[in-house]
């Protein structure tokens, strides 16, 4: 913060540097009656601040220049990003302000952002405007953040388990990426043309797990443009299918750690896991592991946020060269196109029922005496398991008969393609003269798919190559000299008498 304000003092006079602080203070003070919607305050050191701003917004769409030198004697100066101006500006306020008694952290309208927060860390920082004292406060916060740690380091045990090459074990984080950031095309300078209604949203689901190479971890990223089909536990499950199809061997355990969207924790979804172990049968059990609301950010957010700031770089038009920019970084492993979406939504009639799953963050799906059965933890940190079902056992079965579901076979769901191939239109016609004919050919290939048939899945399955135990021949019997027998020496046959020449024994004798 010191540096920002040298920049901005550096080559103006003493005189010239208390006269802008003195302006830029009295446009802050309130000229009429303020709303509590403007009143802001941040905790910039112990005790807590409060500022009065009429206009928030001003501060961050007006140019620098103008704050700095003023509208009416505007100098060319060192261009400045407007968030670091308005943190420069927040931080002068702070200084020429009066401790607030009961304050809040930094919060407005304008700069807020709409992401889900965690229940306790909300219900804690709203706990600061009450009787509350602050002390307690902070005790509780810091037991929360302390879980949550706990439950962060569980998982990156979990990784270092993958990563040992002794270990048949798989860990997989699944998440998709905002649409926000992969609406096609990504220009940076995008003219008036194409209009943010007519970009068409590219979706991006990765699967990632532990690399032993190079790279900490290795990413599959699965690319659909438009929304073809809904975002529910069939889509992620047959991109699980997809995924798991093209590993090099398949795994004993499966570990998977995802966020608390509805479709992850749906009965479809556990029930397609099951599904899963009785078709591969060398999976002994499958872990699902969901990260505490408001704190799932995992390293798979940290490669999104990787991509997006790969793809400021430099404009990407078409699908085709959003896929190759994706290579590019060196923990991709591959991109491919979501082709084929099946429906497991019939498996819920096969399941037993389990009480407490939604409001539970660990899932165990494994093989106990002979049947596929499932515990559930209320953490990823538990000790124990939970008690489901009507029994009150702590493990169950899945399913309520598992040969109902010998003969079960997912349909294929149809894609969207009327609404997708009309906004591609829109598109293409306000742009005409934007895109290459190759670019254009480009987002026509990405609606047509190819469809692979459930039996040719399974075909995929039968060809993974197992991790067969290393099996040692029985314990052989035979000696060494039954062993020369059979291969035709005669051992135990007398051996003959040494004869020497007696004219050579007599000289040995002398």
């Amino acid at each position: 913060m010191d540096e920002v304000y040298q920049d901005f003092a550096e080559g103006k006079s003493f005189g010239e540097l208390i006269e802008l602080s003195d302006d830029f203070i009295s446009m802050a003070k309130p000229r009429r009656r303020t709303s509590p919607a403007f009143i802001t305050t941040i905790k910039c050191c112990n005790s807590y601040c409060s500022i009065r701003v009429p206009t928030i917004q001003e501060w961050i769409t007006r140019p620098l220049e103008e704050f700095v030198n003023g509208p009416e004697r505007r100098q060319p100066i060192k261009a400045k990003k407007t968030s670091t101006m308005f943190a420069n500006a927040v931080h002068v306020l702070m200084a020429n302000t009066e401790p607030h008694p009961t304050g809040g952290r930094f919060c407005s309208d304008t700069l807020k952002k709409n992401f889900t927060k965690c229940n306790v860390c909300s219900a804690l920082k709203n706990a600061f405007t009450k009787t509350i004292e602050k002390e307690v406060v902070y005790e509780l916060q810091n037991e929360h953040c302390e879980e949550v740690f706990n439950d962060r380091t569980v998982v990156e045990l979990m990784e270092i388990i993958a990563r040992q090459p002794n270990k048949n074990t798989i860990l997989i984080k699944l998440d998709a990426m905002g649409k926000e950031r992969t609406k096609m095309p990504i220009i940076n300078d995008r003219p008036k043309c194409i209009d943010d209604t007519s970009r068409m949203a590219y979706n991006v689901v990765v699967f990632q797990s532990p690399n032993t190479g190079s790279t900490l971890y290795k990413n599959a990223v699965y690319t659909m443009l438009g929304d073809l089909y809904p975002k529910s536990s069939s889509f992620y499950s047959s991109l699980l299918c997809n995924y798991l199809s093209t590993l090099s061997t398949v795994p004993s355990d499966v570990i998977i750690v995802l966020d608390n969207a509805r479709c992850n924790k749906s009965e479809e979804f556990v029930g397609f896991m099951g599904y899963l172990m009785l078709i591969l049968k060398e999976i002994n059990s499958v872990t699902l592991c969901y990260m505490m609301v408001g704190h799932s950010h995992t390293s798979v957010d940290g490669y999104f946020g990787l991509l997006t700031r790969h793809f400021s770089e430099k404009n990407t038009l078409s699908p085709h060269e959003f896929d190759n920019r994706c290579l590019e970084l060196a923990s991709t492993q591959e991109v491919r196109k979501i082709d084929t979406i099946y429906d497991f939504s019939p498996i819920k009639g096969f399941l037993n029922k389990i009480n407490n799953r939604a409001t539970h963050h660990l899932v165990k799906i494994f093989r106990y005496n002979d049947k596929i059965s499932i515990s559930v933890g209320k953490y990823i940190r538990s000790d124990a398991f939970s008690p489901i079902g009507q029994t009150k056992s702590d493990v169950i079965p899945l399913f309520k008969d598992e040969t109902l579901l010998s003969d079960f076979k997912p349909a294929i769901v149809l894609p969207n393609l009327e609404q997708a191939k009309c906004k591609l239109e829109r598109l293409l016609k306000s742009s005409a003269s934007f895109f290459t004919m190759d670019q254009r050919k480009s987002y026509e290939s990405s609606l047509c798919s190819t469809r692979i048939e459930w039996e040719n899945l399974l075909q995929r399955f039968s060809e993974i190559p197992r991790n067969l135990p290393l099996v040692l021949p029985p314990k052989s019997k035979l000696t060494v000299v039954e062993y020369l027998e059979q291969h035709g020496y005669q051992c135990h046959t007398n051996p003959k008498p040494l004869s020497i020449d007696p004219e050579l024994a007599k000289q040995i004798n002398k």
